[in-house]
């Protein structure tokens, strides 16, 4: 005899208790998405629930789907608040390299209003600011060298690393080599994996956003906690010394998000 969908029933009950316990959110104003976190975690909360088009940063991949994530946030019909994990890296890539064009929506559409160890809230503004990109040094460098960043609060950065003809066909037969960019913050350096057609289009490359210092270095620059999440410089390297596969020269531009 089977016990029909009490199972199922009994398994997303414990889940979300668990994930209310692990996630202690603060009053919210609905509708909220906390899809980044867990799709039902705010509807089994009381809060009217909404889902962002693609439920973590790291499914963007393409320029379509980065711009529907953009187009639901800057929608006054979209959320009011936003949970958000405050350590958004996966699979090691950088946290911000993937659906870079949403940071730049939530700098000028949403506000930090809680930062937690697990999570961040943001709430919407009640009159999105205007933010533009005033580009501030370009230069190109050359694999494995270190490279200093502007110090100029939020920092945007184009990187444009090229495979060569040798790692073009590498990665029609099989797959690329990996680019790696080693950044350096505060006396300690993280090494996070690149997307270079992500890259070129560009990325928040400074503060790392990957912690709840990072988080609020993103929304106030100018804060005392900023400089434990800020940059000061990186180095792009390829993964098991396969440089052949790509361009010595990467060209760099950097830019202030005001």
């Amino acid at each position: 005899m089977t016990r029909g969908r009490q199972p199922l029933e009994d398994a997303v009950s414990a889940h979300i208790a668990a994930a209310a316990r692990d996630y202690p959110l603060p009053r919210l104003a609905a509708p909220a998405d906390c899809t980044q976190i867990d799709v039902g975690l705010c509807q089994s909360l009381g809060y009217g629930s909404l889902l962002r088009p693609t439920a973590h940063t790291y499914w963007v991949f393409n320029e379509y789907l980065s711009g529907a994530n953009r187009a639901y946030l800057e929608d006054p019909a979209g959320p009011k608040t936003l949970v958000m994990p405050s350590a958004l890296s996966s699979a090691g890539v950088y946290p911000t390299g993937l659906d870079a064009a949403s940071f730049l929506t939530l700098k000028s559409t949403f506000a930090l209003s809680d930062a937690q160890r697990a999570f961040v809230v943001l709430e919407r503004r009640p009159d999105p600011r205007r933010s533009a990109l005033v580009k501030i040094d370009a230069r190109t460098v050359v694999l494995n060298d270190e490279v200093q960043v502007p110090s100029s609060g939020v920092v945007w950065a184009q990187i444009d690393v090229r495979p060569t003809l040798a790692g073009r066909v590498v990665a029609f037969l099989y797959k690329p080599a990996r680019v790696m960019i080693d950044v350096q913050m505060a006396g300690r350096t993280e090494t996070f994996s690149l997307v270079p057609t992500a890259a070129r289009e560009g990325m928040v490359l400074s503060p790392l956003v990957n912690s709840v210092d990072g988080w609020r270095a993103f929304y106030e620059p100018q804060s005392p906690d900023a400089r434990r999440a800020e940059v000061t410089s990186f180095r792009i390297s390829v993964e098991d010394g396969r440089d052949w596969q790509y361009r010595p020269a990467v060209s760099v531009a950097f830019f202030r998000i005001d």
